[in-house]
């Protein structure tokens, strides 16, 4: 058998239900239509699971030229036998930005019990992400004269997100305490930008260590969270000038409900 690495399978099985089903039945109910499986970083991991097991449950889909599977910034997702099983059901294909330490974890050198992780199907390798992004080479999977050439000191986080084909990768639901080191925030349409907000700094993991907020008061609907302090008898002073009724909220953080 094949081996896949555990957290990207565990990932997979919390969507796995919604997923597969009803994408089984809909390719079979349009057999010409041209389907694509994608994702970026886990999102490529995902997608290429999620092509295994529709081809699982339909085994007529194997091969079929209007499958294909095409990933950015992917890690490495299962061994050596398992890229050769996608390799032998789905056309596949890799975009790699030089210098994403992503697609080169896990590690492709043997691990005890284990054995070695491996690359599947062709790379689209962008050489020069800085000065040409629209240009790539292609490259066979864990080609050392590819992404895998790269010193691991020229590796950087920041290529994770792109420029792949001159497109950065972006987030239209961001949070404000998510930061990205290269985003543009107030161009993007999508984004509740407020300048009040310190949008720098290093991507966050999970909203920690991500930008930080630059004040400690939010409205939201009408409702004012304050990160602190408790009043006297339910009631809370903020700045020393207002006063309002509280309820205890979640973790310990007062919200008082519109009263002034």
């Amino acid at each position: 058998g094949t081996l896949v690495h555990r957290g990207f399978l565990d990932a997979w099985k919390q969507i796995q239900p919604q997923v597969t089903d009803d994408l089984v039945q809909l390719i079979r109910e349009n057999p010409t239509f041209q389907v694509g499986f994608t994702g970026h970083s886990l999102g490529g991991a995902l997608a290429t699971l999620s092509a295994l097991d529709a081809i699982h449950k339909a085994p007529e889909l194997a091969k079929n030229e209007n499958l294909f599977l095409s990933t950015f910034g992917q890690p490495r997702v299962g061994d050596k036998k398992f890229a050769k099983f996608v390799d032998e059901n789905i056309k596949a294909i890799r975009t790699i930005v030089r210098g994403d330490p992503i697609p080169r974890l896990p590690p492709s050198w043997p691990i005890p019990f284990i054995g070695s992780y491996k690359h599947f199907g062709e790379e689209l390798y962008i050489v020069n992400p800085d000065q040409n992004p629209a240009a790539f080479i292609e490259c066979s999977a864990e080609d050392p004269q590819c992404s895998e050439s790269v010193p691991l000191g020229e590796l950087r986080l920041k290529y994770h997100g792109g420029p792949y084909y001159t497109v950065n990768m972006g987030d239209a639901n961001r949070e404000p305490n998510e930061g990205d080191e290269n985003y543009d925030y107030s161009a993007d349409p999508y984004f509740n930008y407020d300048p009040n907000y310190n949008y720098g700094g290093a991507m966050g993991v999970n909203g920690v260590d991500g930008a930080k907020r630059v004040n400690a008061t939010k409205e939201v609907n009408s409702t004012k969270e304050v990160n602190g302090t408790k009043g006297v008898n339910g009631t809370k002073e903020v700045d020393g000038t207002k006063k309002v009724k509280g309820t205890k909220g979640v973790n310990g953080v007062d919200r008082a409900k519109g009263y002034r």
